[in-house]
């Protein structure tokens, strides 16, 4: 568990009150940020006994799950996952089955559904009699068409508009 160290005095009542102040002063500074706001704030020792509050503050680069702490450190963890997650490789995956299919991309612990889409594909039947041939030709086409349209999908979110690969790898 990584901890970045605040004040060694430890924190009574007053200078929790005192960073929940302050917190709530910079939250009116922001107008609901897309992907939430991460807030440090408290007592940290600055030039041997002197101690200062310090805040800070930030949009993350996607959503992070909310979390308050009230200690005599700053917990870090899920922040630098988040970062570690963003820095690492993505892997797009495609879910086809005869009912739709799904396009999604995965990063680090994180997964995210592109695009879905259902289809009704025709079953093969017995009936038909002059027409069976008919029938299982038209199956076939709208397979066809089907399956085209899953790789025009998967061609448009995972190749980029330079004909290079959006994704290090591709999962079916």
């Amino acid at each position: 568990m990584e901890r970045l160290p605040t004040s060694n005095r430890g924190f009574n009542r007053q200078s929790v009150q005192a960073a929940i102040k302050s917190a709530q002063q910079r939250l009116k500074l922001f107008n609901h940020p897309e992907n939430g706001l991460v807030v440090y704030c408290g007592l940290a020792q600055v030039d041997g006994e002197k101690e200062k509050m310090i805040s800070v503050h930030f949009e993350p680069p996607r959503a992070m799950p909310y979390l308050y702490r009230c200690d005599d450190c700053f917990y870090v963890e899920s922040l630098r996952k988040v970062v570690d997650d963003d820095c690492g490789d993505s892997y797009g995956f495609i879910v086809i089955d005869g009912n739709g299919a799904l396009f999604g991309k995965l990063q680090g612990v994180n997964r995210e559904v592109l695009r879905s889409f259902s289809v009704d594909l025709p079953n093969k039947h017995r009936r038909g009699g002059q027409s069976a041939l008919r029938f299982e030709r038209i199956r076939k086409e709208k397979r066809h068409i089907y399956l085209c349209k899953v790789a025009e999908g998967a061609a448009r979110l995972f190749i980029g508009t330079d004909n290079l690969p959006a994704v290090k790898g591709l999962i079916l």
